[in-house]
């Protein structure tokens, strides 16, 4: 279960070789709903990559997405 105590991170990438597209898991709370970014710089995140992500309960998947970027940071809020 999640609380103030539980370190905020994404958890897993899955990168699908043949076509690029990525899936992400990040720890959450339920009821929640965020918002994933990408930047290629680690300063900007101003790409929404997904809006409105419902949660999953105390881990939360997104994907598949396409992501064409060679490198990519991303930040869910």
């Amino acid at each position: 279960m999640w609380n103030a105590a539980t370190p905020f991170q994404i958890t897993n990438v899955i990168r699908n070789p043949a076509n690029g597209q990525l899936t992400l898991t990040w720890t959450s709370q339920p009821g929640k709903t965020y918002r994933l970014n990408s930047s290629t710089n680690l300063v900007d995140f101003n790409t929404v990559v997904g809006d409105n992500i419902q949660s999953g309960g105390s881990t939360t998947t997104y994907g598949p997405f396409a992501c064409s970027l060679p490198e990519a940071f991303f930040k869910v809020r």
